[in-house]
């Protein structure tokens, strides 16, 4: 576990600023559902719960952002793949444990701050929506702001 803290305090450093919060939030989430079953798990821990429409297929580089979020690359493309042949020992997948506990730990340490987030991104979206006229997707932001207030 004091690996796992060190790891989530390496992560504040890489993001920053609020975009990259809440971009590494939503798009490590939509990753790790892919993971190992014991990593998927451990997601059970989080203190708040995601709505599909916060982050599947969601990519910050595909978005307006347009750039890999540098706190989902560290975790898959940096630490991932060091801890992989150092605890292979304890099984394929394990690296996926270790990252998903450091993202849990730094979502935990954050919730406070992660939530603002996500009423703030929840309320754009929800406009946008409007503006455009897609009024289904608008009301699905609608029920995930009200989640939060």
């Amino acid at each position: 576990m004091n690996l796992v803290s060190q790891l989530a305090r390496k992560l504040e450093m890489k993001v920053p600023n609020e975009q990259d919060i809440y971009w590494f939030v939503i798009e490590f989430f939509d990753r790790a559902a892919a993971f190992n079953i014991s990593a998927k798990g451990i997601l059970d821990n989080l203190p708040f719960y995601l709505f599909k429409m916060e982050y599947e297929g969601r990519r910050s580089e595909k978005s307006y952002v347009g750039k890999k979020n540098s706190g989902v690359s560290y975790l898959l493309e940096d630490v991932a793949p060091s801890f992989q042949k150092a605890v292979s020992h304890l099984g394929a997948g394990s690296e996926q444990v270790i990252i998903t506990l450091a993202y849990v730990v730094f979502c935990t340490a954050h919730a406070e701050m992660i939530k603002n987030l996500r009423i703030k991104y929840a309320v754009h979206y929800h406009n946008n929506c409007i503006s455009s006229g897609s009024f289904n997707s608008a009301e699905k932001w609608g029920e995930v702001i009200e989640s939060l207030e």
